[in-house]
């Protein structure tokens, strides 16, 4: 889980256990009574932290996005004003956030059906919000003349779903850098829009 200011020291506990339970188990295979067993603690406790199981992969797929779009936000903030640049800096976080928090991020893919529309409606914002930056840095490289126009909106899919699947594909027994996979995905990217 990454650092934020809403994880008390009992919620950021709740919340890994129950993502460690889900990332192996899914979440209909987790029950309430599995965290709070696993936590050494009463089924009623985790009600102080979170009003059911379904508010609870709520929150995780919540983090999940916040923390992303706030990574690459910042990457593009600190990139200049190149497009190339910020392109290398929207892919090389949005890889390494995947790879810094696999299980959050896997939890966070795979369960977003188990959210309720409303929620889904949050969460769709925030993805909204990173598309958004992605392709405004694109088409601020096609205007530039930096990027082809061709087939854009499908080489931005590409690039974006790169960076999801990775945690389904990369393992740290592996023995490759997280950074090597970041910089050759921004390889990648750049390629791809280019061509």
């Amino acid at each position: 889980m990454p650092d934020r200011a809403e994880l008390s020291p009992a919620r950021r506990r709740l919340f890994e256990t129950a993502l460690a339970l889900m990332s192996r188990d899914g979440y209909h295979g987790v029950s309430v009574r599995d965290i709070v067993r696993e936590l050494g603690q009463h089924p009623t406790a985790i009600y102080a932290h979170v009003g059911s199981k379904q508010e609870l992969i709520f929150e995780l797929v919540r983090i999940a996005h916040e923390e992303l779009r706030d990574r690459v936000r910042a990457a593009v903030l600190s990139a200049g004003s190149d497009p190339v640049d910020q392109l290398r800096a929207v892919v090389t976080s949005n890889v390494l956030t995947h790879l810094t928090y696999p299980e959050l991020a896997r939890v966070s893919h795979s369960e977003h059906g188990q959210l309720t529309d409303e929620q889904r409606a949050v969460i769709d914002v925030h993805r909204s919000d990173l598309g958004r930056l992605l392709r405004d840095v694109v088409h601020r490289g096609v205007a530039q003349g930096t990027f082809s126009p061709d087939d854009v909106e499908i080489k931005v899919v590409a690039i974006v779903t790169m960076g999801v699947r990775i945690v389904d594909l990369w393992t740290a027994d592996m023995g490759v850098d997280v950074q090597h996979i970041a910089a050759v995905h921004a390889d990648l990217a750049v390629r791809m829009l280019r061509s």
